[in-house]
C-alpha cells in the first residue's frame, strides 16, 4: 500500500512480508522540518531540527505477528546538505530514539523523483523519523597535564569527545606501549 500526499506524491510505501495483515493501518506526516526547524522529541530523547527531515506516525491495526518493509519518501530539496547515505530511520521506542540501520536502503523513486529509505522486515511501528546519522565519527583530543615532560614525571591526561549529536557516550581507555593505564 502506498500512501500520498495532498499533492499526490508519495510518503510511505508498506509492503506485507508476513502471513499477516496489517488491517487499517493510518500514516501521518506529523512534522516536515525545514532548515533550521524544531527538535522532534521521543520520551527523554530529541533529535535536532536540521537534520530531521520528516516524521512519521503508522498505526495498524494488527501489530502482533506482522512484518512489513516500510519506504518513507521525502522531496530531495529536503536534504538539508546531507547526502542519501548520510541519512536513515530513527524510530521512538517510548522512551528514546533509536538508530535503524540494518538492511537499510536508499534511492529514488524513477516515477515521482523523490528519495526514499527503506527498511525491510519491520516488526514495531510508530513514530519514525528520517535524519541525518547521528553516529557519525567521533574526535578524541588528548590533552597532557605536562608538556613537556621528563621520564618519571606523573602526568595527568584528559580525552574530550566530540561527534554526533548530544554528549557522547562509551569509554576512553588509556594504553601504554600496550599496558593498560589506570
Amino acid at each position: 500500500v502506498t500512501y500520498l500526499d495532498p499533492v499526490k506524491q508519495p510518503t510511505v510505501q508498506l509492503t506485507s512480508t508476513g502471513p499477516t495483515s496489517l488491517g487499517n493501518t493510518s500514516v501521518v506526516v506529523t512534522t516536515h522540518q525545514s532548515p533550521g526547524g524544531g527538535a522532534v522529541t521521543c520520551g527523554t530523547s530529541t533529535l535536532g531540527g536540521t537534520p530531521v527531515l520528516r516524521h512519521f506516525n503508522i498505526t495498524p491495526q494488527n501489530t502482533s505477528g506482522v512484518a512489513v518493509t516500510v519506504r518513507l519518501y521525502f522531496d530531495p530539496s529536503e536534504m538539508n546538505g546531507n547526502s542519501l547515505d548520510d541519512l536513515g530511520i530513527y524510530h521512538c521506542n517510548g522512551t528514546a530514539w533509536t538508530w535503524w540501520s540494518t538492511g537499510r536502503t536508499t534511492g529514488t523513486d524513477p516515477t515521482s523523483g523523490y528519495d526514499y529509505i527503506e527498511i525491510p522486515n519491520l516488526t514495531e511501528f510508530s513514530p519514525f523519523a528520517i535524519g541525518a546519522d547521528y553516529h557519525a565519527a567521533s574526535t578524541v583530543t588528548l590533552n597532557s597535564s605536562l608538556n613537556p615532560s621528563t621520564y618519571g614525571q606523573a602526568a595527568t591526561y584528559t580525552a574530550m569527545v566530540t561527534g554526533g549529536s548530544g554528549t557522547p557516550t562509551g569509554t576512553v581507555t588509556f594504553y601504554d606501549n600496550g599496558t593498560l593505564l589506570t
